[in-house]
């Protein structure tokens, strides 16, 4: 009866529990939320997420990378970008885009990254030096170098260039001599052309293993306010004696060379010229030094993808050093033909070079290519008769440019323009020589030039004879010949040299006055008389 009566209360307090209202019950106490730590964090689920797509920005020092590329840069005038400019690495060769952007993976070995200036256009200049190139720290993966061109003032379909042959600053009173050629030089050019479009390349030797002449050299080169395009000659290597001549030592003793001046090839353009510079140069070094008159494969293969961007209607411009031809003597010349080779079937081609110290234009090899063997500024390394070694007095080559169409004359340091040749009716030694004929040399003298004398008052004109194997005679009484080593006192291993430009005739009529006449391959002439009444 007891468990009745339990079970019966347990039921009704069920039915009373169920009958409360909801709200009458506590809620359980629901987790805090807590707030975001950043607002950007909150991700909308409605919206995509947005990519934000790169671009170049050269102006504000942004070329994005891509892979495998190990070089960039902008080459830009005034801050606007310029397409088709050709970039070099001197291995890889490539053109700027649409913005004047470059990229190329670079040789691992390069040294410089430098731009071929296209026409009507040239770049700043430090110190006489065109900056067309700028050093590459190969400890950097990505290397980015920017370029600015500066535009001409004036059309350079026209232009003119000068071309100066081995200085080789050897001792300080030099310095002086050179300074005072190189204000013949500006002067020349404020007088003939002023307000033209000039530049000037120096042929190499710009030092006799002396590097510290350098700075003073460009100091004073600095003086012709106009770039001065440099080739590297034999003396500009740096070698130590002491060395193994071996190959290999050529690219090291270029290195002061590029610290001064950049690489040792390149090439820009004027008009409708490309020029390129070249290293002839194969330096082994050692206590001789050895070196190699060659144009190295790896030049080859570059110069082959460098004119891949020049049409054949233009002309072209090479500057070297070592003569890759001479007229009076035979000398092997490494990867000539391959060289002549890539020159073959543009407008014309003219190829200039120094290191011999005297002058000479080879024009009749059956090349097909003119070759200006230019004469060194320091003549015999400035003794003080300041002439060659075949009596070319020093002095400087002069190019006109006209389209692809070049003329050229050779002007004498202190001298005019119209003095082209030198005289001898009679000299010291002139018994040894030719003791019966006026001699006479013409220094820039090619085949298409006459020399002609006349022994009636220039009613009638006779060609002289050209010598194959004759000395100037002032170079002869100056510095001896071969096997005559008295000449000059102190330095006996400079020599007279035979010259290619010696001309000569024997008077028939005593007591009388010969005219000569020279008229050069562009017409103009040059004359002067001579008494011939001791002969």
């Amino acid at each position: 009866m007891k468990n009745l009566i339990y079970f019966v209360c347990l039921a009704f307090a069920g039915i009373f529990l169920l009958g409360c209202e909801k709200n009458d019950m506590p809620e359980p106490e629901k987790p805090r939320e807590e707030e975001p730590a950043d607002s950007t964090d909150i991700v909308d689920p409605e919206e995509p997420d947005t990519i934000v797509e790169q671009k170049d920005d050269p102006e504000n020092g942004i070329i994005l990378d891509m892979p495998g590329i190990t070089l960039k840069g902008w080459v830009h005038c005034n801050r606007v970008g310029m397409p088709g400019v050709v970039v070099t690495d001197g291995t890889n060769v490539t053109v700027t885009d649409e913005k004047g952007i470059y990229r190329m993976k670079r040789n691992t070995t390069a040294s410089h990254v430098y731009i071929s200036s296209p026409s009507g256009y040239t770049v700043c200049v430090k110190n006489s030096v065109p900056q067309f190139y700028a050093e590459i720290n190969q400890r950097t993966d990505i290397v980015h170098k920017d370029f600015e061109l500066v535009r001409l003032e004036k059309d350079d379909t026209k232009h003119t260039f000068i071309a100066i042959g081995d200085p080789q600053l050897y001792r300080d009173f030099e310095l002086s001599y050179l300074k005072e050629a190189v204000n013949d030089l500006n002067s020349w050019v404020t007088q003939s052309r002023k307000g033209e479009c000039v530049h000037y390349i120096v042929l190499g030797d710009l030092v006799f293993d002396k590097p510290e002449y350098h700075e003073s050299s460009k100091e004073i080169f600095s003086m012709l306010n106009a770039p001065v395009y440099n080739v590297i000659g034999n003396h500009d290597h740096v070698f130590d004696k002491n060395e193994l001549a071996v190959k290999s030592n050529d690219l090291k003793a270029d290195t002061v060379y590029k610290r001064h001046y950049g690489p040792t090839y390149y090439s820009y353009n004027r008009g409708k010229v490309h020029y390129v510079v070249l290293d002839d140069v194969e330096y082994w070094g050692g206590s001789g030094p050895k070196y190699v008159d060659a144009v190295s494969d790896e030049q080859i293969a570059w110069l082959q993808k460098d004119l891949m961007y020049v049409d054949k209607d233009k002309a072209i411009v090479l500057c070297l050093h070592a003569p890759t031809k001479r007229r009076t003597e035979t000398r092997s010349f490494g990867n000539r033909e391959q060289l002549y080779a890539l020159l073959r079937g543009y407008a014309d081609v003219q190829i200039l070079s120094g290191h011999t110290h005297w002058n000479s234009v080879v024009t009749d090899d059956g090349s097909g290519m003119t070759e200006h063997i230019v004469a060194a500024m320091c003549g015999n390394w400035w003794q003080p008769e300041l002439i060659c070694s075949e009596g070319t007095p020093i002095g400087y080559k002069i190019f006109d440019v006209d389209g692809t169409s070049f003329k050229w004359k050779y002007k004498c340091v202190g001298q005019p323009e119209q003095y082209q040749m030198r005289v001898y009716p009679l000299g010291e030694r002139i018994n040894i020589l030719r003791p019966k004929n006026v001699v006479l040399n013409v220094w820039d003298w090619d085949p298409s030039w006459k020399v002609e004398y006349s022994e009636d008052n220039g009613q009638n004109y006779r060609s002289m004879f050209r010598s194959l194997n004759m000395y100037d005679i002032t170079a002869y009484n100056a510095f001896g010949a071969k096997g005559d080593n008295t000449f000059p006192v102190g330095r006996t291993w400079i020599q007279a040299s035979e010259s290619d430009h010696m001309f000569y005739c024997r008077p028939s009529i005593p007591y009388n006055q010969l005219k000569i006449r020279v008229t050069s391959r562009f017409g103009d002439m040059f004359s002067t008389t001579v008494n011939i009444q001791n002969l």
